[in-house]
């Protein structure tokens, strides 16, 4: 499958990482299957994978917790 983005490289499948941070900490993650793009990085999600996530994340927030995504991938420089 050609990636959306540069229509150039092909994606794999890979996961990521989201996370509640809570003053400055991660508090609970959970991994999410992704698609990301041997050419240019760029990850695509499916719509269902990412409401999972992010309700079964809602679950142990608090008010001024972020949802946030955590690209190892990236980091790693593994793109």
């Amino acid at each position: 499958m050609l990636c959306p983005c540069c229509q150039a490289g092909l994606l794999r499948a890979d996961s990521v990482t989201m996370a509640i941070r809570r003053d400055g900490q991660l508090v609970t993650h959970v991994q999410v299957p992704a698609w990301r793009c041997r050419n240019c990085g760029e990850q695509s999600f499916a719509d269902e994978v990412i409401e999972e996530a992010v309700a079964a994340l809602e679950e142990h927030s608090e008010a001024g917790d972020e949802i946030v995504l955590i690209d190892e991938g990236r980091a790693a420089g593994s793109a």
